[in-house]
């Protein structure tokens, strides 16, 4: 049982572990970063623990999403999970039915082209699918689908593909049966190298990241500080109109409606977010009428106040007994429902003008929807108020606290909406959100933009005061980072570290197979030169075995020829019997010979005849062949000459008897072959440093004598004779002639000549004793000693 929860807890802690690293190395977090690494390295273990990854890949889910719980961040929701443990799985089974064959029947380091489609299935083909789940993940996540989603899956394919790759060693290696393949040196080499190669990959990639996030978070903190300054420019836009307009009526005696609207149409010239300018004149109960009469006469209609109540009664206003309504109005095109309206009897609404005369300063009331524009862009009313204007306002003047002769108000109506889309759409924040709030109160009033989703983007919140109210500046990226437009950079890193590492793999594994291939074609090699050499045993032994019985069947009749041949009686044969009797001891000495070189092929063969190096005296010794074989062939015509060049040693080690055998031999051979006893053998040597020499034996035929049997027929029956009597003789001499030019190591070659006939030659390895070198060099100082004389004088 422990063993069995041994073997289950290390895939589930390995499958875990890569989860958390891409949690801490992929950024910014999102659900699909740890898709990659998870699927990849369960597939992999799948081709070493079978079935047991399905349990591991449970486990390591829960664990993991344990562990996003405890650190705070988004953990993935149970539909998700159950999602991708079926992904993990899916892959899984597909990986083994794919590749578990190869891997199992340890091939992969004994054939190259096993080795990349193996890689190819595992890496690149496999993770496909983990890539197209990490798409639908991301689409769920942030409820949108656009082409950048393109990115998400080339990501999580190239996490997944290096993941998948750079664990192929590790889980070769360990199999037991790879270790007589590739030597150990050469395993660690493969695994460590492997081990910092992923680790350098990731480590680039991660900073990577880091870089391209600091840019980007730079970017996002720019475009929110510009909509702040643009903001704060308008805010001091509208204080900077409404004191005008105030300055106005203080400048002025008498401030006409025509002088408003001009004043008050300048303003608007500048493209403002102030909806409409108001004056709100100061107006007592008593002189009520009289204000409507005037307001009526100015305005050209039937003009009234408006307080809003049904009653008679003042216990609902602000200030009981006075009036502060609507009066001139810029512009009063779709303006004109507020002519009238009594702002001193909205406490709730606008109470603003009260801390306006407080403080003797702009103030903005709360927000508020307009009727005009069907409530969807909210306003805020902006009061300052104007004293001791009675030439102006004969109605009014009140005292309010310490401020004395209070007249009225100056009001204006700002609208933020097309004000904020400008500002938007003009200056090149279109991937920000924004969203603007009056938070002054216990709840919240949205003025522009709608509600803010931060998950998976950059997001920050900045307050504002704004005339006395607190306004709240929420700014967010439009787009989570993986659909947002990535940088060439973004692009090169990613297929550079993929390729890249794809390749850096399989080319060190490549290096493993190449390695293990050439050892075991060597072995198959070694095994095949060792059975070739049995066979070549078994053939030179039958080889041995028929030379020695033919030695056996060849010494019976012999012997019997040598004990019958002394019985003849000389004295009773005739000429014609005694003709016979030449031929029958030449043809015992042709067998005799014959029998000797079968003797010595079997001694050669069976590895008996070794080579004895001895000192002798190499120019004697050419001179006695030379004197043995023109004695052997004597008649008229036969003439074999040696002629040694000069750097020819006198002395040499060498095996003087079966160097002499070989000679004769070949000149023998050469005699019948060229039909001719008129052969010159040039003799050279080229000398080595290391005390040897090689000797060229080069044999051709007299030009200036050539002579052919067939050219006179008197002097050719003795030579057709012997030729005929000894043809046997020479095909097995010339099996001797190969057989001792092997033991000296030697080369025979033929080489046609342009006089048409043919030159052979002979290459032997000889040993050079100290002493002759010596000589040679002090004959060779000398020659040159004596050139140099020459051309002196």
């Amino acid at each position: 049982m422990l063993a069995a929860v041994k073997k289950q807890l290390f895939p589930t802690l390995l499958i875990f572990a890569f989860a958390c690293s891409a949690h801490h190395l992929i950024i910014p977090f999102s659900l699909t970063n740890f898709i990659g690494p998870m699927a990849a390295i369960a597939s992999v273990l799948a081709l070493t623990i079978g079935h047991r990854i399905f349990a591991a890949i449970i486990m390591s889910g829960i664990l993991f999403h344990s562990y996003l719980t405890v650190l705070g961040n988004e953990s993935f929701g149970f539909s998700i999970a159950i999602f991708l443990m079926l992904v993990f799985s899916l892959q899984a089974y597909i990986t083994k039915l794919l590749c578990a064959k190869d891997f199992n029947e340890n091939k992969l380091l004994k054939h190259r082209n096993t080795l990349i489609w193996f890689m190819v299935k595992l890496g690149p083909l496999t993770n496909l699918m983990a890539a197209l789940s990490a798409v639908l993940v991301a689409i769920i996540e942030n409820q949108q689908f656009s082409s950048s989603l393109f990115y998400v899956f080339a990501s999580v394919w190239s996490f997944a593909t290096l993941t998948s790759v750079f664990m192929v060693p590790i889980f070769i290696f360990q199999r037991t049966n790879t270790t007589t393949d590739v030597g150990r040196s050469k395993k660690n080499f493969v695994v460590f190298a492997s081990v910092i190669g992923f680790v350098g990959i990731s480590l680039l990639l991660n900073l990577s990241q880091r870089d391209d996030q600091a840019q980007r978070a730079y970017a996002f903190e720019q475009d929110t500080k510009k909509v702040e300054l643009i903001l704060n420019e308008e805010i001091d836009f509208i204080r900077e109109q409404i004191r005008a307009l105030t300055a106005l009526f203080y400048s002025s005696e008498y401030v006409s409606l025509e002088e408003f609207t001009q004043f008050s149409s300048y303003i608007f010239k500048q493209n403002s977010s102030i909806r409409a300018l108001e004056w709100l004149p100061i107006i007592k109960h008593e002189h009520q009428q009289a204000f409507e009469q005037q307001a009526s006469d100015v305005l050209n209609f039937n003009y009234k106040v408006r307080t809003g109540v049904a009653t008679n009664g003042y216990e609902n206003k602000i200030i009981p007994g006075v009036y502060a309504p609507v009066y001139f109005i810029f512009p009063s095109f779709q303006n004109n429902q507020a002519y009238g309206v009594d702002i001193n009897n909205f406490e709730q609404e606008m109470s603003a003008h009260m801390k306006a005369v407080e403080h003797n300063d702009l103030v903005a009331s709360r927000p508020i929807t307009l009727v005009q524009d069907d409530y969807s862009n909210p306003g805020v009313l902006v009061y300052f108020p104007l004293y001791n204007l009675d030439r102006m306002n004969p109605y009014g003047g009140i005292n309010v606290g310490e401020r004395q002769g209070l007249s009225g108000y100056i009001l204006a109506v700002v609208q933020f909406k097309a004000f904020f889309n400008q500002v938007v759409q003009q200056q090149g924040l279109s991937n920000i959100q924004l969203q603007v709030s009056d938070v002054s109160e216990a709840e919240p009033f949205t003025l522009f933009g709608q509600t803010i989703v931060s998950a998976n983007r950059l997001d920050t919140v900045t307050e504002l005061d704004f005339f006395y109210r607190q306004w709240q500046l929420k700014f967010a990226e439009l787009d989570p980072w993986f659909f947002q437009n990535k940088s060439w950079k973004v692009w090169t890193l990613l297929i550079g570290s993929t390729v890249g590492g794809v390749l850096f793999q399989l080319l060190l594994l490549l290096g493993a197979s190449s390695s293990t291939e050439l050892s075991h074609q060597v072995s198959l090699k070694t095994k095949e030169l060792l059975l070739a050499r049995e066979q070549a045993d078994q053939a030179s032994d039958a080889k041995s075995d028929i030379l020695v019985a033919l030695e056996h069947e060849l010494q019976q009749p012999l012997n019997k020829l040598n004990q019958q041949l002394p019985l003849l009686n000389p004295s009773k044969r005739t000429d014609g019997s005694n003709a016979i009797y030449q031929n029958i001891l030449q043809a015992n000495e042709n067998l005799q010979q014959t029998y000797q070189t079968l003797n010595q092929l079997a001694d050669i063969e069976s590895g008996r005849t070794q080579l004895e190096d001895k000192l002798f005296d190499f120019h004697a010794f050419l001179k006695r062949i030379e004197t043995n074989l023109n004695v052997k062939h004597c008649n008229q015509h036969s003439n074999i000459k040696f002629v040694q060049h000069k750097n020819v040693p006198v002395y040499i080690t060498a095996d003087e008897l079966h160097l002499q055998q070989l000679l004769i031999g070949l000149l023998t051979a050469c005699i019948q072959d060229f039909n001719s006893y008129k052969l010159k053998v040039s003799v050279k040597a080229h000398l080595y440093q290391s005390e040897q020499a090689s000797l060229f034996f080069m044999i051709t035929e007299f030009d200036d004598y050539a002579y052919r049997v067939g050219d006179n027929r008197e002097s050719n029956d003795d030579v057709d004779t012997e030729k005929d009597a000894s043809e046997d003789f020479v095909s097995t001499n010339m099996l001797m002639v190969e057989q001792l030019k092997s033991l000296f190591d030697g080369e025979i070659k033929y080489s046609p000549l342009s006089s048409g006939s043919t030159m052979v030659s002979l290459t032997l390895r000889v040993g050079l004793s100290s002493i002759e070198k010596q000589l040679i060099m002090d004959d060779l100082d000398f020659q040159i000693e004596q050139e140099q004389q020459v051309k002196n004088s």
